[in-house]
């Protein structure tokens, strides 16, 4: 699921991005770890993107912090059905997540076919994109961490211990043996 070796990469001209090791943004960290923010919601002498994610955002799209607001969202990426789930495969279906949006950014594109859109809001007649992955790069919208639901949080570890079981396997026996 994620490749474990994680670098921030400073090219000579300043340039920085996140090449390899498992990267994750909430809300505002999904506007750092963007490519593009458009110049209508561009923060004036603002802070520098990291990138990381081939997107374009809108950073505070729903408003401001008093428009901040749940959303019951579909994951399809949680359900055991989905190729990217680490859950073991069931029957019953994955109830919504409790999404908490707070002056919350939407990606407003994707700017590489290698970003899969992984969960979109549907509001106020909208299809908004609010959860991205591009490798082991992850993007979310809103803040799963005041959900009081465990689940994003739960993939997000358990496709890390995959990727570092898988790199452990593939380091046995070579010289950086033990270095993960």
């Amino acid at each position: 699921m994620f490749d474990y070796n994680i670098v921030v990469y400073t090219d000579t001209n300043g340039n920085r991005s996140i090449l390899k090791k498992p990267t994750w943004g909430t809300c505002a960290g999904l506007i750092l770890l963007a490519a593009e923010a458009n110049a209508v919601s561009a923060k004036q002498g603002g802070q520098d993107l990291v990138g990381g994610l081939a997107v374009r955002v809108n950073r505070n799209h729903f408003g401001r912090q008093r428009e901040s607001f749940e959303a019951q969202l579909d994951l399809p990426f949680l359900s055991p059905s989905s190729p990217i789930s680490t859950t073991e495969t069931s029957s019953t279906p994955t109830p919504p997540f409790p999404a908490v949006f707070i002056r919350a950014p939407i990606v407003e594109s994707l700017l590489s076919e290698e970003v899969e859109t992984l969960a979109v809001a549907h509001r106020n007649g909208e299809d908004d994109i609010v959860a991205v992955r591009q490798g082991h790069v992850f993007g979310t919208s809103f803040h799963p961490e005041l959900a009081g639901d465990s689940r994003v949080h739960e993939w997000w570890l358990a496709g890390i211990l995959e990727a570092m079981s898988t790199k452990a396997i593939a380091d046995h026996g070579s010289a950086n043996h033990g270095n993960i």
